[in-house]
This record gives C-alpha cells, sequence and structure tokens, in this order.
C-alpha cells in the first residue's frame, strides 16, 4: 500500500500513527533527574543508578589534541560536532589581506554560518541556504526550516530539515534534492544531523513552541535522539523518498533547555543540573549532576566538557562560569566570567589545540588557560556572530566591520575592514589560507596580498 501513497498522503499517515501514541508524561514527584524512554510509554528508562555527583577532579589527566588530518571541509554549524570552532588550517599573522572575489547574498536574509566541502560554499541564513563553488559562483539556493544544515562528504550530499517534516538529502554538487527521509514524530522539531559512520547518522531534534489559539504554548521538553540507516538506495520513489531507510535505535529524553555536542559518536546533553553521556548507539551511560543552568557547550576529542554555566545564589543573584568536566564527571576547573549583562549571549567555547578556552559574549572575549585562569579579556569593537581557532593558536573573529586574529597574548591582528559593512559569519579559514566570511548583502573570500 505504502508506494501508492503519494507524499501528501504519506506524511498525512505517518502524523496520524504518530498522533495515536502516548507522549511521555512528566511524573508528578520531587524526582527533577532527567527522563529517559524508547518508545512513547509511559514507562521511563531507570537511569537513577547513573547519577553521579559532579566533584572537583582528582587528577586534571588533560593532554594536549593534535589536529586531524584535514579533510577538505567544514561540515557543521562551529565547524565540527564537538562545536569547538576549530579550524584546521595554520593562519599567517603579520600579512596584508585582499579580497580575491565577492559574490551577492540575499540581502532580505541574515547569514549565519558558513560550511565547506568539495569546493562548495553553503551559506546557511535565518531561512534558508544559498550555494557557491569556491570561486563564488552561485550554484543553488533553498528555503528551510528550523535546524542547522549539516554536510555528509561521504556520501557527498547535505541534510536540511524540510517544512513537510522530511529530512530532505541534497546534493553537494548541484544543490537538488536526491531523497527524503521521514523522521520519528516528524514535525515540530529543530532537527540537526550527526555523522558518525559512512551510512548511519545521528538525528538531534529538539522540539520547538508550538502555539495555539485555545491555550497557552507548552515549554518544549523533548529532545530525539534518532539513528537513521540510509545504506540501501534501492526504494526511491518516484517523490523521491527513501523507503528503504530505517531506524536502527532512538532515544527520547524529557528535560527542558538541553545543550548538546558530540564527540566521536559519543554525546554530551546538557540539561538544567544534569549532563547525560549517551554512547553511540543511543544507551545511557552516567549522568553528572550539580546545581547549575547550562548556557552552551562544546567538546574535546578527550570528550572533556566546557561548559558554560549559570549558577544561582542564595540571595537570587547570579553568576556565570566555565566549567571544565571530564568523561568521569570530575571537575577540572571552573573560571568566573565577569559579564556585565543580565542575559549575555554565549557561543559554544572554543578550544584551542593547546587547550586555551575562549568564550564569546557579546562585544567582550575571554581567555582561559588549561589550568582555569583568566588570561586575558577583550573588549571587541562590536557585538560578534562567532569566532574560530586556528592550528597554531589565531582566534580568528567577526567584530562589526572588523575581521580580527587574536594571539595568545591577546594581541589583536587586524586583518580586514569591511566600510558601511557589517559581518554576519564567523569567519572560516581554508587550507589554501583564504578566509570566507559573509556580511548582510555578500560573501567574501579575502587571500593574502603578493608581494
Amino acid at each position: 500500500m505504502w508506494k501508492y501513497l503519494n507524499s501528501f498522503h504519506k506524511i498525512f499517515y505517518l502524523s496520524w500513527l504518530i498522533s495515536g501514541c502516548i507522549n511521555p508524561q512528566k511524573k508528578e514527584s520531587d524526582n527533577f533527574m532527567p527522563e529517559f524512554y524508547r518508545d512513547n510509554i509511559n514507562k521511563p528508562l531507570n537511569v537513577d543508578n547513573l547519577s553521579i555527583e559532579i566533584r572537583p577532579a582528582k587528577d586534571a589527566g588533560l593532554s594536549l589534541d593534535k589536529p586531524e588530518e584535514y579533510n577538505g571541509g567544514y561540515f557543521f554549524r562551529y565547524l565540527n560536532p564537538e562545536k569547538n570552532s576549530r579550524l584546521l588550517s595554520e593562519f599567517k599573522p603579520n600579512s596584508i589581506w585582499e579580497v580575491k572575489w565577492r559574490t551577492a547574498l540575499d540581502s532580505s536574509l541574515f547569514p549565519w554560518f558558513l560550511l565547506l566541502a568539495n569546493e562548495r560554499i553553503i551559506v546557511q541564513n535565518e531561512s534558508g541556504w544559498q550555494m557557491f563553488d569556491n570561486e563564488g559562483k552561485h550554484i543553488a539556493s533553498s528555503s528551510r526550516t528550523n535546524g542547522n544544515i549539516s554536510i555528509d562528504i561521504n556520501n557527498e550530499v547535505f541534510y536540511q530539515n524540510e517544512f513537510s517534516g522530511f529530512l530532505a538529502a541534497n546534493n553537494l554538487k548541484t544543490g537538488k534534492p536526491e531523497y527524503f527521509v521521514y523522521p520519528y514524530f516528524g514535525q515540530g522539531y529543530d532537527r540537526n544531523i550527526v555523522w558518525y559512520n559512512e551510512f548511519k547518522f545521528l538525528c538531534v531534534g529538539y522540539e520547538i513552541p508550538q502555539m495555539t489559539h485555545k491555550s497557552s504554548s507548552k515549554d518544549p521538553d523533548i529532545t530525539l535522539f534518532e539513528i537513521l540507516d540510509v545504506h540501501d538506495k534501492s526504494l526511491i520513489d518516484p517523490d523521491k523518498i527513501l523507503n528503504s531507510a530505517y531506524q536502527v535505535q532512538k532515544l527520547i529524553l524529557k528535560a527542558e533547555n538541553i545543550k548538546t555536542a558530540v564527540s566521536d559518536g559519543k554525546i554530551a546533553a546538557a540539561s538544567d543540573d544534569f549532563i547525560s553521556v549517551i554512547d553511540p548507539d543511543l544507551n545511557v551511560k552516567k549522568i553528572f549532576r550539580g546545581k547549575f543552568i547550562p548556557l552552551e557547550l562544546s567538546l574535546d576529542e578527550q570528550f572533556n566538557i566546557y561548559l558554560i554555566v549559570k549558577v544561582i545564589n542564595e540571595d537570587s543573584s547570579h553568576k556565570f562560569f566555565l566549567w571544565l568536566i571530564n568523561q568521569n564527571g570530575g571537575l577540572i576547573n571552573e573560571t568566573e566570567l565577569p559579564v556585565e549583562e543580565k542575559k549575555p549571549e554565549f557561543y559554544p567555547p572554543v578550544v584551542g589545540f593547546n587547550l586555551n578556552t575562549f568564550i564569546v559574549a557579546g562585544n567582550k572575549l575571554f581567555s582561559i588557560d588549561p589550568n582555569g585562569g583568566l588570561n586575558w579579556n577583550k573588549y571587541l569593537s562590536d557585538i560578534s556572530p562567532g569566532a574560530s581557532i586556528s592550528v597554531n593558536g589565531y582566534l580568528l573573529t567577526s567584530e562589526g566591520d572588523l575581521l580580527s586574529a587574536f594571539n595568545s597574548n591577546g594581541e589583536r591582528n587586524f586583518i580586514f575592514e569591511f566600510p558601511s559593512e557589517k559581518l554576519f559569519s564567523p569567519p572560516l579559514l581554508t587550507p589554501q589560507n583564504e578566509i570566507l566570511v559573509a556580511t548582510q548583502n555578500f560573501l567574501y573570500c579575502l587571500k593574502i596580498k603578493d608581494n
């Protein structure tokens, strides 16, 4: 029967099946542990015995990370699934930079960040994307719904969350859809794809607020983890739906305010007062508990957790900290972040290969050493849309109309000024020592000026 249904009827049928399931209900008890489910049933998984209190680590155990072999691209927001904004190229300081090329963007939309792979540049904006070749020629563009775009370089596609509730796999050369996969629960989720082998991928879906005329909106409290297998491409129907895709495993996390990052398939999921560690098969392995509100999260290759937290004091005042937590729940160090704003906008911690950490908070930049000491802090010329760290330890920042790089001592190298424009994306540094960055109107490629 399935193959005779068109796309509309398939979506309706799947939505009807899902609506018939029983959603997990929040327990009326004093146990505020995050709740995990395999299916939409009333009985949560028993994870109480996995809870460990976050305590000072007996041994820091930190070791310097080595850069990966450059694989020709940056496939995710914040450059990798760890969200640590690591560039795999070396920045050349004290160079004179010039525009190699620029190309027009849709000026009605704000660009958010850039992805790069196989001679293709994807600009994700607030409601869509535009694709260019490495000389700035426009290839394709489209709209999208909630969720980040990610690139699967092995299969030469990129994924986006469709308005229909399907995940679309688009060809990395042409931008055209190759097939669609229907994920668990369908619509109503901000979905992000994280690949960790050739044919299976992890889809993380965050519930988004649902507005209704009959009642107040429900606070989102469901995060879905789903492993999908798309190895078999034999059953792509005329509507390009991949009917041979199947779900390998799923895990439902019922908790609010979830922040996630992934390293080597292993997931860190931070919610209020808890950090859950989930293995590549979606089994909950550990839960670290404390008293905190998670704001942003990133990882290094050793699965050390770099967590920006808000801590409420007994007098209802609050402070912001960077916590560095090892994979056993040991607090290696904590650093107070002297931020004046009541609700600062943080980005995931930027983690250098020498384990220096950088925090961008609005127009302020903090550098923190591996022992938790504050190296330095600087004011940026404007609120920054983010930063990235080179292999040789230079932090590249977008700040207003300026593109800059900070060395380990906090000395600023001015790279380029964009008069009468404002930078909207963090910069990318390519293996060819070129820099890609976007303003509202243009995508720029900068190169070192010939002597």
